[in-house]
């Protein structure tokens, strides 16, 4: 092992940390529009789950009809999946605005898988209502910049 990788990432890594491959292509905001049906008036319902995976902070804002929920979450990034965990809801408690602990700290909400083209989410603790299908094609990944 040569001295200069002792260096440049075990010397970092002790001040910032190093990050893998694997955390930067997971780096960015994802979106999954869960369409809840037809409203009053016949207008439909939505409710958009915004993943946001940055350098050290990973957040889930769930907003839409009578749902208003702000995650605060970790991954857990491998080459090819991430798994989204459950740290707190924003303003650093565990309980929903309800008082009710819907999530375990470091439960999985869910992960998602790169294969081919595609984005494969599997639902864990965290399922929309009146999901049909656990795995399948939810979050696609923003290619605006935030």
């Amino acid at each position: 092992m040569k001295r200069s990788f002792l260096f440049w990432c075990i010397f970092p890594t002790a001040l910032l940390g190093c990050k893998t491959q694997a955390e930067t292509d997971w780096r960015g905001a994802y979106l999954y529009e869960h369409e809840l049906g037809e409203g009053a008036g016949g207008i439909s319902s939505f409710i958009e789950y915004n993943l946001t995976i940055a350098d050290n902070k990973c957040t889930i804002d769930i907003v839409g009809l009578q749902t208003d929920d702000h995650i605060l979450c970790t991954t857990k990034p491998s080459e090819d999946a991430v798994a989204v965990t459950f740290k707190s809801y924003t303003d650093g408690t565990t309980k929903n605005p309800l008082g009710i602990a819907v999530y375990d700290i470091g439960s999985t909400l869910f992960s998602l898988k790169k294969k081919n083209d595609s984005l494969i989410t599997q639902w864990q603790s965290l399922v929309p209502d009146g999901l049909k299908k656990l795995s399948g094609e939810y979050f696609a990944k923003s290619t605006a910049n935030r």
